[in-house]
């Protein structure tokens, strides 16, 4: 393998971790009806289980969402949005964790997201964060990822100088800020087989 420069890569969460896809996801749909996508699992999952025993009809469900959030659309024509979920509110995209287990060896992984702490909670309860050696949570360092200084504690945090950290992230002003901070190397994600190419280009061994 390549000397890399990189000794840590920092993956934005909901952007990069989670999968944008409908099918796989409540992110695509709490999103399109303005919901967080925290929320909107979080709301899933309090609900679940009477939903599971039969408790719950799934319009009863859809009729609670919508009061709750006051969205623009018929219950019964929120169930079949809710429908091709398949009851999946909050999922990992296996593809991506699958490629932080073969980066780990090579370099450190962690996580910097723009949640509060208590959003960044739930997701710690739900094993969202397991896989990485460190998370940054802008409700912990009362920053956001629009602000350089971020990077600049985030890499101090981790030992680092900041040309050794990469930050993979969907959007553009964070790779932005990264960048002004002087991290080396900023992706703006698209596909996990294009990350996967990409950090291969930089000389991690993607490989299983």
């Amino acid at each position: 393998m390549a000397d890399l420069a990189v000794k840590t890569v920092v993956f934005d969460f909901f952007g990069v971790i989670c999968p944008n896809l409908a099918a796989l996801t409540g992110a695509e749909f709490s999103l399109r009806h303005g919901i967080s996508p925290v929320e909107f699992s979080r709301f899933g999952h309090t609900h679940r289980e009477a939903l599971d025993a039969g408790q719950m009809s799934q319009l009863q469900f859809a009729t609670l969402l919508q009061k709750q959030w006051h969205v623009n659309i018929e219950p019964a024509a929120l169930c079949d949005e809710l429908d091709a979920l398949d009851g999946h509110y909050y999922a990992f995209d296996h593809r991506l964790h699958d490629l932080i287990k073969v980066i780990k060896p090579q370099a450190a992984v962690a996580v910097m997201s723009n949640v509060s702490r208590d959003e960044g909670a739930y997701l710690r309860s739900l094993g969202a964060y397991d896989a990485f050696d460190s998370v940054f949570l802008s409700g912990d360092a009362r920053l956001t990822k629009s602000d350089p200084a971020w990077f600049n504690q985030v890499a101090d945090s981790l030992v680092c100088l900041p040309g050794e950290v990469m930050l993979i992230d969907d959007c553009m002003g964070n790779v932005t800020s990264a960048r002004a901070a002087g991290w080396s190397s900023s992706y703006w994600y698209q596909t996990p087989v294009l990350l996967a190419a990409y950090l291969a280009q930089l000389g991690f061994n993607t490989e299983k």
